[in-house]
């Protein structure tokens, strides 16, 4: 199983890009080694993450744009056992189901992702959650 992550990746706002996308997918799920580099147990492989960003890309005026928050969400999903906190710098939450781990990721980081695709392309555009 190949896990890679880079956090340099994370920088950037092109959302063709899906190096760029697949470390915020990593970032996203926590998914990412400590600081004596050893990974979490029960991690997603990089090719299960490319997998997922192809299913959430949006094609939209001949380029693809990956929707990391979202590939994300659908690997959560899959696995609902993975996440039962979620932690982000200076915060840790817990969650009764993956719905409430969607939404906060939907809520913290879909509408920035987002904003970075051109507006026809956005597929979530005045969709509630």
């Amino acid at each position: 199983m190949a896990r890679t992550y880079d956090p340099t990746n994370l920088a950037g706002t092109d959302a063709t890009n899906k190096t760029w996308a697949a470390a915020w997918v990593r970032f996203l799920l926590r998914d990412i080694p400590n600081s004596n580099g050893a990974w979490p147990p029960g991690g997603v492989d990089d090719a299960e993450i490319d997998a997922h960003l192809n299913l959430t890309a949006v094609d939209y005026d001949g380029s693809t744009y990956y929707l990391p928050h979202e590939a994300a969400i659908m690997l959560l999903q899959a696995d609902p056992e993975r996440v039962k906190t979620w932690r982000m710098p200076g915060m840790t939450e817990e969650y009764s189901s993956i719905a409430d781990v969607a939404a906060a990721i939907r809520t913290l980081y879909g509408g920035r992702l987002e904003a970075l695709l051109p507006d026809g392309a956005r597929p979530y555009r005045g969709v509630e959650w």
